[in-house]
């Protein structure tokens, strides 16, 4: 907190004024300590103090205690010791004008632990959250913590920015609305520690166009449309986003980025999408990085139309369709990478394991795809991009035509009678048993 370096600063100039000469000397050899002397010093402390601990205006949900009048309590004690003191003899000041200034000063450190603690303990600045009235959602319009104390039925509607929702590890459900959405154009959003579910209609997270740092971390979303949704537009994009350590179980799409920039997903699992495992869409320099797709229903991971996008370490396992199943799809993407992934079973009438079509400037490289029924890697129509040390085993080939099929055309001294094709570097193309 902004107050705790502050005033501990001015508290320890004001305690080196009250102690600028020993404790054992007589009170007549430091500085005046008639009423007259030090009342105005210890009215200023005061007058900082409590100027300090409005700026923190939380309350803690233990009986809804104010911190500022908690505190206020004790810093009051301590400068009434002080007063009362004045009229004892300059020893007996001393001492009790330095005990009760170390109280105010590990008091004001204590309101500066309490403020972690809030965080810690998931205390709220407006109470914990309830459940929702017949009125409608649960609306955030003040900046602030907030907590669950038990699974919750309730919409959330965040209409301020500085808001963290902590799920406290309790699920929040919804059916009416989407389970926590964002108005546009909020900064600093953060959501956690917790599930969150639906009936298959609405969404888990939606945050609105031209939001900035939105958090999501070690959240499960269940049953839901999209667990996670960030919905930029073209002039409104969404800004510096992170997902961290959460599953989307059981929905239509695990997680979508429209419109978004500079956004990364890191160390989160789709596991039975029905129709998109993870979902990029004109988005520029956003990461995936050690995602997990498992089961999806279509296509694993998909991005379109953006610029310099990036897919590391992340897994396509066990994709199937009726009719197109596809591990990682990229469509008119430039300049965007699919780094050390892995493809495995990719299962339909048509798969591919890593497809790539009308793009520029992408690079597919390090990365194994296994076990499809049909293609392991193709591009189409043939572009300037590279693949470079891929492997691709056990994958059938069909008949469908154009580009590169399984890496059948690689860049061994034994390739195609037209020579070493300069896009293709060590490729390995393996037919399995």
């Amino acid at each position: 907190m902004r107050f705790s370096v502050v005033l501990l600063k001015k508290l320890f100039l004001s305690f080196l004024i009250l102690c600028s000469c020993s404790f054992k000397a007589k009170a007549k050899t430091c500085i005046d300590f008639s009423r007259d002397g030090i009342v105005p010093l210890i009215l200023l402390l005061q007058g900082e103090i409590d100027e300090a601990l409005a700026e923190i205006n939380i309350k803690i949900n233990l009986g809804n205690i104010s911190i500022v009048d908690a505190m206020s309590d004790v810093i009051w004690e301590s400068t009434v010791s002080i007063t009362d003191a004045l009229t004892e003899d300059g020893d007996f000041v001393q001492g009790q004008i330095e005990g009760s200034t170390l109280s105010i000063i590990d008091t004001i450190n204590l309101v500066s632990d309490l403020g972690q603690l809030i965080k810690d303990r998931n205390l709220s600045k407006s109470g914990n959250i309830p459940r929702c009235s017949p009125d409608g959602p649960f609306e955030i319009t003040e900046s602030g913590y907030y907590a669950l104390e038990g699974n919750t039925n309730c919409c959330i509607v965040i209409k301020v920015s500085d808001v963290t929702i902590d799920l406290n590890d309790f699920t929040l459900f919804c059916t009416t609305d989407d389970v926590i959405k964002t108005d546009p154009s909020l900064k600093n959003i953060e959501i956690k520690n917790g599930k969150i579910k639906s009936n298959g209609i609405q969404n888990g997270i939606f945050v609105d166009h031209s939001c900035e740092l939105i958090t999501v971390k070690n959240v499960t979303v269940f049953d839901c449309n999209r667990g996670v949704f960030f919905s930029g537009t073209g002039a409104s994009e969404i800004k510096d986003g992170i997902v961290k350590d959460c599953d989307f179980v059981d929905c239509s799409i695990g997680f979508q980025l429209v419109h978004a920039r500079k956004s990364m997903l890191q160390d989160c699992n789709a596991f039975g999408c029905t129709s998109l495992g993870f979902y990029a869409d004109y988005c520029n320099f956003c990461i995936f990085d050690s995602c997990t797709a498992l089961g999806t229903q279509g296509t694993a991971f998909s991005t379109s139309s953006g610029n310099g996008n990036l897919f590391s370490r992340c897994a396509a396992l066990d994709t199937t369709s009726a009719g197109v199943a596809v591990g990682f799809y990229a469509t008119s993407e430039v300049n965007t990478k699919i780094v050390n992934c892995v493809v495995n079973r990719t299962i339909s009438p048509l798969s591919f394991g890593i497809y790539l079509l009308n793009c520029t400037g992408c690079i597919v490289e390090g990365n194994e795809s296994l076990n499809a029924n049909n293609r392991g890697i193709r591009e189409f129509p043939g572009g300037d991009n590279l693949f470079a040390r891929n492997i691709s085993y056990n994958n059938t080939l069909g008949n469908y035509s154009g580009g590169i099929i399984n890496v059948y055309v690689y860049d061994h001294d034994s390739g195609p009678a037209t020579g070493r094709d300069p896009k293709l570097l060590d490729n390995l193309d393996i037919v399995g048993p």
